[in-house]
């Protein structure tokens, strides 16, 4: 398989995570209750679990060879300002969108840096993905 095709498929599957958790959400009649809960957990906990390895693995290493320690301590505290006024905004909004906007807001940056460890030709893009 070429490189874009592979890319192409890679970002397409990490892409649909997105509707297809929204397709599951939707059939969550698991009984007993409880069960329903510890799954939901369960699933939350797994995917940030993936979030924060991916992050702790690839992008810091990565970002720590390429930017001095004063432009890593900035992109992190602009981008956690940034995501608590979105927060904020989407909180005061009372809007039934709030859910589908904070979760699109999150996609750009991973998608972001899957398109940059694809374009680097580096392996990572396999892991992000």
């Amino acid at each position: 398989m070429n490189e874009l095709a592979q890319v192409l498929l890679l970002t397409t599957m990490a892409g649909s995570a997105i509707p297809v958790g929204g397709l599951f959400a939707m059939t969550e009649k698991i009984s007993p209750e409880w069960l329903e809960t510890e799954f939901r957990h369960s699933v939350i906990a797994f995917g940030g679990g993936v979030l924060i390895s991916a992050v702790a693995l690839v992008l810091v290493p990565d970002g720590i060879k390429e930017l001095s320690l004063t432009w890593i301590i900035a992109a992190f505290v602009l981008g956690g300002l940034a995501f608590w006024g979105l927060e904020t905004l989407l909180d005061r909004s009372k809007s039934s969108m709030a859910q589908l906007v904070a979760m699109l807001s999150d996609f750009v940056p991973e998608a972001i840096a899957l398109g940059a460890a694809f374009a680097t030709g580096e392996k990572a893009g396999m892991l992000l993905a």
